[in-house]
């Protein structure tokens, strides 16, 4: 389970790739192991098409609009979803289901790519109507996803992540996990978040002090003032 999390938290979106070509066996790999994804009622409604091809791959790019880094990818595999099956057996979730289902195989090719050395990234923005004619993909079937593969020729920079307590709730949207670095027995965070709050809590208090301070000797002056008019002449 260390594997994958490791795995996990190393993928990039890669866009960089260099000439070297990929071994179809590789590709096969990748292929496969989005079809281990969890999918709507086992119908696995997927097909992938894999564009090795350069002119058909130029193609491709065309109708993918201000991607031209895809253009450099030795390969593309674009992952197609079986609509007409699924609205066969789940009506008006089909659209939804469908969509679910052939990220998760994405996602699967994605982390399989990362394991086997290849760069990979997920593209969404193309012309589905051109390219379905162009791959001859038929009626019942749209493409959902196209994947940039190859081996990268750069090191990716570091993910920015935000912090776990802004994304996780607990039992209703908005219910915050507290003490998060406790949870996840970051020791270190935590006693360091202790000492922080401490410190804060005690400027905090000095600051109360002081200007409670400063408001006692401002009213005692100010009440000195207004007693001096009715104070008996000597």
């Amino acid at each position: 389970m260390d594997n994958f999390l490791d795995l996990a938290r190393n993928r990039r979106s890669r866009r960089d790739f260099s000439s070297r070509p990929v071994e179809f066996e590789k590709v096969i790999e990748v292929v496969r192991a989005a079809t281990y994804a969890p999918n709507v009622g086992d119908m696995q409604p997927w097909h992938f098409i894999v564009v090795s091809d350069s002119a058909i791959k130029d193609a491709v790019c065309d109708h993918c609009p201000h991607q031209s880094w895809m253009q450099n990818a030795p390969v593309l595999i674009v992952a197609c979803g079986s609509i007409g099956k699924v609205q066969d057996f789940y009506d008006q979730l089909a659209d939804r289901w469908l969509t679910q289902t052939v990220a998760a195989a994405v996602q699967n090719a994605l982390l399989a790519a990362e394991e086997i050395g290849l760069g990979a990234c997920w593209v969404s923005s193309f012309d589905e109507i051109n390219l379905r004619d162009l791959l001859k993909i038929p009626d019942g079937h749209r493409p959902e996803v196209v994947i940039a593969l190859g081996y990268s020729s750069e090191m990716p920079r570091d993910k920015v992540l935000l912090p776990l307590d802004q994304v996780i709730y607990l039992n209703s949207f908005g219910g915050k996990v507290t003490e998060m670095a406790a949870v996840l027995r970051d020791w270190g965070e935590h006693f360091r978040g202790k000492k922080d709050s401490f410190v804060a809590s005690q400027q905090a208090q000095r600051v109360d002090e002081g200007e409670k301070k400063s408001f006692s000797d401002h009213a005692q002056s100010f009440f000195k003032k207004a007693k001096k008019p009715f104070d008996k002449k000597e």
